[in-house]
């Protein structure tokens, strides 16, 4: 069988400091056929087990009011860090992991998002898991007890992706519609009320075709027919149903919603930005607040965005990442905590080198992670959780790479 063996030379994730190659190996001991695979950051396999398998990263998610990461892995399986007192890792404890942990039961995963205490993944049948806090019924089950494991969504099905809030979590379906549940009382469930708790899905009012899904500290966003819709609590807005964001009048591909501010990508590659602006998480030279939306400074080739919690990121076309606002933790990767940026400034590794290759880019409260095509993730800024994933509980200025485990099958 086909094994990835990925060397890791150092801390840098410039293409020139990795060796991807695909290599046939094949061994037989007692009539038991083992993978090999080799990695500079974890040693060699134990061949004791019955197989390995390291999976490679396929879809990052953090939340902008949250302290811990999730990485779905190619072969459907989910690992989580960070801050875990609320059960949103996963495995079946309480505590709080600075490397990656297996989240239980998850074999089959096509999308994960992590929450601030809680976190879901869509199942390839198209039902959904939660598991992590639940005081407000956002895991879905119809009740209100936490649980450290993942538990089924009631009555879920054809679901596409799904978006993890503070109190709250909705799904995009196959349909383009979209289904909340969890805490209302701000109106972030979207169907009209504002009810203090909804322990199962309700269907939000007026939206058809969506096409990406975000959900943030109490308000929730949607891509409506190339512009931006958003219901709930927020910045200059308090709504039980859907309404259009002012400033985005069409190209709107990829939407971030975060603690009090929100961003989009445009089919042009620009960005837009609302919502609250005073560490100037905006990017357009200020620190006012905004609605309607402004354009982020210097950017015109982006591929994605990421609203923090007081902080924004990008990565662009090229590979590159730019980040903006806040920086006490070192959120923005440029190397210093201490100046917030109002700006898009280059994000770098610990080394000072700026990095590249990148695919996809998440933002937390106070961190920040990136994945290197199909090989590594990293991540910087705080580390208090363990949200560098690194084996650390310190901050990091710049990227370092995450230390994700073996996945054993069998």
């Amino acid at each position: 069988m086909n094994a990835v063996v990925a060397v890791n030379e150092s801390v840098s994730p410039t293409r020139r400091h990795f060796v991807h190659y695909r290599a046939s190996v094949t061994a037989v001991c007692a009539g038991l056929a083992i993978a090999l695979v080799l990695s500079a950051s974890v040693g060699t396999a134990n061949a004791t087990s019955p197989l390995f398998y390291l999976g490679t990263p396929k879809q990052l998610s953090a939340s902008g009011n949250g302290n811990h990461t999730c990485l779905l892995l190619k072969n459907g399986r989910v690992v989580c860090w960070g801050q875990g007192n609320y059960g949103q890792l996963g495995d079946g404890t309480w505590v709080s992991k600075a490397k990656p942990v297996s989240v239980s039961g998850i074999t089959s995963a096509k999308q994960v998002s992590a929450g601030p205490v809680h976190s879901c993944a869509v199942l390839s049948g198209g039902t959904v898991k939660c598991w992590g806090a639940n005081g407000n019924g956002q895991l879905g089950n119809g009740k209100t007890s936490s649980s450290a494991s993942p538990v089924t969504v009631t009555g879920l099905t054809g679901v596409k992706e799904v978006a993890t809030g503070q109190w709250h979590t909705c799904a995009l379906l196959t349909s383009g519609s979209i289904k909340c549940w969890g805490y209302g009382f701000g109106g972030q469930l979207g169907n009209g009320t504002a009810v203090v708790s909804q322990l199962t899905p309700v269907t939000v009012s007026g939206i058809t075709g969506a096409t990406d899904i975000s959900a943030g500290s109490q308000f929730t966003c949607a891509i409506v027919s190339a512009r931006v819709k958003c219901w709930g609590f927020g910045f200059n807005m308090s709504s039980l149903v859907p309404g259009y964001v002012n400033g985005i009048t069409g190209g709107a591909a990829q939407v971030s919603a975060s603690l009090a501010h929100g961003c989009a990508t445009l089919t042009s590659g620009s960005i837009k930005c609302w919502g609250t602006g005073g560490y100037g998480q905006l990017g357009n030279g200020t620190t006012p607040n905004n609605s309607p939306a402004v354009t982020v400074t210097g950017i015109s080739t982006a591929k994605q965005v990421a609203a923090g919690g007081v902080h924004s990121c990008a990565v662009l076309k090229s590979g590159t990442v730019r980040c903006w606002g806040g920086s006490g933790s070192g959120q923005l990767g440029d190397g210093q905590s201490f100046y917030n940026r109002y700006t898009p400034v280059i994000a770098k590794t610990s080394g000072g080198a700026s990095i590249t290759g990148m695919t996809q880019i998440v933002a937390g409260y106070t961190h920040t992670c990136a994945m290197f095509g199909d090989l590594m993730v990293y991540c910087w800024g705080a580390g208090a959780w363990g949200q560098i994933g690194n084996g650390a509980w310190l901050n990091k200025l710049g990227a370092v790479a995450v230390d994700y485990p073996w996945v054993i099958i069998g």
